[in-house]
């Protein structure tokens, strides 16, 4: 099956992918059994902040290229690239979820109302805003709001950078207060007390870690290559920056101008770890992130991230109703496993189709 997938430039940062995927499908299991997995997944919501860094580092390096070559960025052919990248599996697995929980809502009437009002805000990429605000509309839509906080991004970005190479002097302040604004928000939500949901959802409380992606781009021609040695250190100093964002930083314990730094910290550990694969030793990390295997799932993690909750649901239900005493391990393996193959499908039958129709546009 991963025969027909063929590696890209950079298969490290597919690897990256991969264990972001990871995280997100682990983080969405219910798992007590064993130790090291529920505590791994208790804090696997950090593969969704791993993707935004990863996106942000990616569509800036392909709008410095286009710059540097055309002088411009041609708004109209990004924004439509990016609709045919990623509306039309996203669309189809919209096709699966709706009928689905329109029949999960045969008896609820409640469900079918808030399904009839709330679909449209997913629809229409403010699921995010409509979950925060609104509250949820069904656990198989919950996942989308991360979808909805790219595609503003995606919307406002590239009008921005272009800003930026147009007034090279603006670049330090206007990227200072893109990644500082969110932190502000967090704050102001908090001690407004809005529910968790806003902070943790909300387009303008979470961009901040797409932008340190960005920062990240616009600045990599200036860092060096790591040595073995240098990079052990730059790895130390990452794994430090996780732990104080995921472990210190707790909302809970201590005042919101320390603890909504979290996703700061967490943004710059992301873009330590995207350094590492890009410019590492390929003696140290770097040589394991170019495993083809895992560069190869890594390329398939769009689709498992957009069907992993249903396919979540379907096992869970078949496990309950056939095999309530599985163990929570095989259950977790292979929730994570069959996604793959769905998305497989995705792949190769609607995202590679469309890839050749991205790639007529000039």
């Amino acid at each position: 099956m991963l025969k027909s997938i063929e590696l890209r430039k950079f298969p490290e940062l597919d690897s990256i992918r991969f264990i972001s995927i990871f995280l997100v499908v682990l983080h969405h299991q219910f798992l007590t059994q064993n130790m090291f997995l529920t505590w791994l997944g208790s804090y696997g919501w950090v593969g969704v902040d791993l993707f935004f860094v990863l996106s942000g580092f990616l569509i800036t390096n392909l709008l410095k290229a286009e710059y540097k070559k055309t002088n411009t960025i041609q708004l109209k052919n990004f924004w439509l690239k990016r609709m045919i990248r990623l509306w039309p599996s996203w669309l189809f697995t919209q096709a699966i979820t709706f009928p689905i929980v329109y029949y999960f809502s045969r008896n609820d009437n409640v469900l079918r109302e808030i399904l009839y009002h709330k679909f449209w805000h997913y629809f229409l990429h403010f699921g995010n805003y409509s979950y925060a605000y609104f509250g949820k509309l069904h656990t198989l839509y919950g996942h989308f709001w991360s979808l909805a906080v790219e595609e503003h991004f995606y919307v406002l970005w590239p009008i921005l950078l272009l800003t930026i190479f147009k007034k090279p002097k603006c670049a330090t302040p206007v990227l200072l207060t893109m990644v500082f604004i969110p932190y502000g928000f967090r704050v102001f939500h908090i001690i407004n007390n809005d529910v968790y949901a806003v902070i943790k959802l909300s387009t303008h409380t979470r961009f901040d870690e797409l932008i340190w992606g960005c920062v990240l781009a616009l600045n990599f021609d200036k860092l060096p290559k790591l040595t073995l040695w240098s990079e052990f250190f730059v790895t130390i100093f990452m794994i430090l920056l996780f732990y104080t964002g995921l472990q210190i930083l707790d909302h809970s314990k201590m005042t919101p101008y320390f603890s909504e730094f979290n996703f700061t910290l967490i943004g710059i550990a992301c873009c330590l770890f995207i350094w590492i694969a890009v410019n590492g030793s390929q003696k140290g990390l770097r040589k394991i992130l170019q495993t083809s295997l895992i560069s190869k799932l890594g390329i398939l993690s769009y689709g498992v991230y957009l069907i992993h909750v249903l396919t979540n649901t379907f096992i869970y239900g078949l496990i309950k109703n056939f095999s309530a005493g599985m163990d929570q391990n095989l259950i977790a393996l292979i929730n994570f496993v069959i996604p793959f193959f769905p998305a497989y499908l995705m792949y190769m039958y609607i995202d590679k189709k469309f890839e050749v129709m991205k790639k007529s546009i000039i």
